[in-house]
């Protein structure tokens, strides 16, 4: 499973690189042209799929540095299309595959090992989902790398294009500004020239008017409040006893916070405790009953052991019949306690089997015994099944008989007369009774002593196989019989494996089971005790408990009751309490509108006067726009001169410009350059005398370390002279 999902996978992967190469080869360059139609030629051609991997994954790695090129149109392609639609049905082959079958179930009879082995199915699956994940974060990871690279190439050319714009955009404020400020200055200084408007006769004729209207809209404002004051003293005359009435509402609300709240959260609790208290004693009910439960199991598992061997003394009993037993007397429990005493039993027989064991040795010579020992009980269980087997073609020889072919192959003609007589013989005792007047005996000719070698001829493994899918085919007569048959092979097999020892070993073995039992009983009884006992404590305090929340019950009801009648009553007083206020609001309605027909009067009067007095400030506010208007004009006139002014001394200035560059170019760069070719050669001229006097000093060093060096030699000779000397003379004296 795990090698058919990477299979899918890496096709899918390739399916996908193979399309984000098709939108990289998407341009019109003759490059990316040329390698799509190599990839289309390796794809075309079969037997070279690793080329085509290889060649995918380098393209694929050159769409993954550069940016991919997306088609200018918006209609979608007819190959992307073709290669989505073949992804999707390639996913949805690998979710349906065939190739990968749920597995069959295993079953187990030892707990650990199935655990076991689930448990390595799910590490299987994990590892093979994070391999998966694994991939996919690859796969993110490569394209949040094309995208990170995309958005830097895009931030550098914003940021680029940011800077040049910004650039203008300054060159074109600074330009701005000063035209701006020479403007400026030129209105500044025709401001000044021109007299104060505040000393004008029209401006303070309009401040004198204005003031007037100011202090009449402040005497109309304060006229508006007392008449809302009014009207809010009229309107707020009932207004106390509803006011009263919510304030009795509101301690409605009081109550049930702290009376009906308290009570319910009180109720709640005791309802808490009582589900808690319910839920621990059927905890402990339960787990005592599981305990009962598996004891009673156990008894039942060993009564039958018992009569099992009680029976076997007397009868054989057949392994079928055992199973049906266990399976009756195990049929109302649950499976995991069927299972536990099956693994008790299991582990039993082999504890039973497995005594005597390790007193044979394959090195010790004695050993021979458990040798010969295996080779009676194969020998027999060979004897048994080849009877069986024999006994299967001899139940299906009118099936032999119909197929010549294998008759032909497997016997003479005189076998296959005798074979013949056997199946008709066979099929009147099975089917209708034949007498011998029915059965041509003159057609039968049977050689004398043929009978005997019917075992040999018969025994034949070419006849097992070909009659071993018509065996279920036979009447159950038969097939009862070939059962019971094998039931006795494996039945011998196991009485020939029961040894003295370990017979012996098995009524051990079955006494300890029956004093645990024994005593698992006196503990059962003892539980039983203990589990009245907290069962009838239980009960009290459940019924003190119940009694309790019914009591809490009553109150509840009885305050329920207490609060709509309260509730009723408050809703009564208050709609009583609304009629009247609605019929005084009513008759103060009517006077109102008596009040604002009067008001109305007034302000049309007052409309009428503001009316007029506004038609004349409109008539001024005309005139003061006209002669700004003409002071306007004059001043675009005197910019346009001044702008005028303002070119020529520019071309001026350019002119001007052009002479310096001129004799910056001719005259002032040659001299530089003259200027510091001297003043280089300056400078080498004193790095020389320098080195020369270093150089100098240097030799007249060497010179007077030589001299000293000289005349410590010359001292050291002159010494080591009169010493030799010395030495002379006291040897002569001697």
């Amino acid at each position: 499973k795990r090698r058919v999902d990477e299979a899918f996978e890496e096709v899918l992967h390739e399916l996908a690189a193979l399309r984000r190469v098709k939108l990289y080869l998407q341009g019109d360059g003759k490059e990316n042209r040329s390698r799509w139609k190599e990839l289309s030629e390796l794809l075309t051609v079969r037997h070279d799929y690793a080329g085509f991997r290889q060649l995918l994954r380098d393209l694929e790695e050159q769409a993954t540095v550069k940016p991919t090129l997306q088609s200018t149109d918006n209609e979608e392609h007819p190959t992307d299309s073709f290669l989505q639609d073949i992804i999707e049905r390639v996913q949805a082959i690998a979710t349906k595959s065939l190739l990968r079958p749920t597995s069959p179930p295993v079953r187990i009879k030892n707990r650990s090992e199935q655990e076991s082995l689930e448990w390595a199915r799910r590490i299987r699956r994990q590892e093979a989902e994070i391999d998966a994940l694994n991939r996919q974060l690859a796969d993110w990871e490569r394209r949040i790398a094309d995208r990170k690279d995309q958005r830097s190439k895009l931030q550098l050319r914003s940021e680029r294009e940011m800077d040049e714009q910004l650039y203008s955009s300054q060159a074109q404020l600074v330009e701005l500004r000063a035209a701006g400020d020479g403007q400026i200055q030129r209105l500044q200084t025709q401001l000044d020239n021109e007299p104060d408007y505040r000393t004008m006769p029209t401006y303070m004729a309009n401040r004198d008017l204005v003031d007037q209207d100011r202090k009449r809209i402040s005497r109309m404002v304060v006229q508006l409040q007392l008449w809302i004051k009014k009207y809010d003293k009229l309107i707020g005359e009932p207004m106390v006893e509803l006011e009263a009435l919510e304030q009795r509402m509101s301690g409605m609300e009081e109550w049930c916070d702290s009376v009906l709240g308290p009570q319910t959260e009180l109720l709640r609790e005791l309802q808490e405790e009582v589900d808690a208290y319910e839920a621990a004693a059927l905890e402990e009910r339960i787990e005592q009953m599981k305990k009962v439960h598996a004891v009673r199991v156990l008894q039942r598992a060993w009564k039958r052991t018992l009569e099992g061997k009680r029976s076997q003394k007397g009868k054989k009993v057949a392994k079928r019949g055992k199973k049906a037993n266990f399976e009756a007397v195990c049929a109302d429990d649950t499976e995991e306690d069927v299972a536990a005493v099956r693994a008790m039993v299991d582990r039993i027989t082999s504890e039973i089997m497995a005594h005597g064991e390790e007193e044979y040795d394959s090195y010790d010579p004695e050993s021979l015994q458990k040798v010969e020992f295996h080779v009676q009980i194969s020998r027999v269980g060979t004897i048994l099944g080849e009877m069986t087997q024999t006994l299967e073609v001899l139940f299906c020889l009118p099936i032999i008989c119909r197929n010549e072919a294998l008759l032909d192959e497997c016997f003479s003609e005189d076998d296959k007369n005798v074979i013949k007589f056997l199946s008709q013989y066979i099929a009147s005792t099975s089917g209708t009774i034949m007498t011998k007047e029915e059965i041509d005996v003159e057609q039968l000719k049977v050689p004398s002593g043929q009978l005997i070698e019917l075992g040999t001829l018969l025994s034949r493994k070419e006849l097992h196989a070909a009659t071993a899918g018509h065996v279920k085919q036979l009447p159950g007569i038969y097939r009862r019989f070939l059962s019971n048959i094998r039931e006795f092979r494996k039945f011998t097999i196991n009485k020939m494996k029961l040894t003295a020892q370990k017979d012996l070993a098995k009524e051990k073995i079955l006494h300890r089971l029956w004093t645990r039992n024994e005593r698992n009983k006196k503990e059962i009884c003892k539980i039983e005790d203990i589990l009245v006992l907290r069962k009838e404590k239980l009960e009290e305090s459940v019924q003190e408990k119940y009694a309790v929340i019914e009591r809490c019950r009553k109150e509840l009801s009885d305050l329920a009751i207490q609060s709509q009648k309260q509730i009723t009553q408050y809703m009564d007083d208050s709609d009583r309490q609304m009629y009247s206020y609605f019929e005084r609001s009513d008759q103060r309605y009517e006077q109102l509108l008596e009040e604002a027909a009067t008001t109305t009067k007034t302000y049309q009067q007052r409309l009428q006067e503001d009316l007029g007095v506004e038609k004349a400030n409109r008539l001024k506010k005309m005139k003061l726009t006209q002669q700004l208007q003409t002071w306007l004009h004059k001043y675009d006139k005197d910019a346009g001169e001044r702008t005028q002014e303002l070119k020529e001394l520019v071309a001026k200035l350019n002119t001007r410009q052009q002479e310096y560059d001129r004799w910056k170019r001719t005259i002032f760069d040659p001299q530089e350059k003259k200027y510091f070719d001297a003043m280089e050669e300056k400078r080498q001229i004193e790095i020389r005398e320098q080195e020369e006097r270093i150089e100098a000093f240097m030799m007249n060093r060497a010179a007077k370390a030589l001299q000293r060096a000289w005349r410590s030699v010359a001292e050291r000779k002159r010494k080591m002279r009169g010493k030799g000397r010395g030495r002379k003379g006291k040897g002569k004296r001697r």
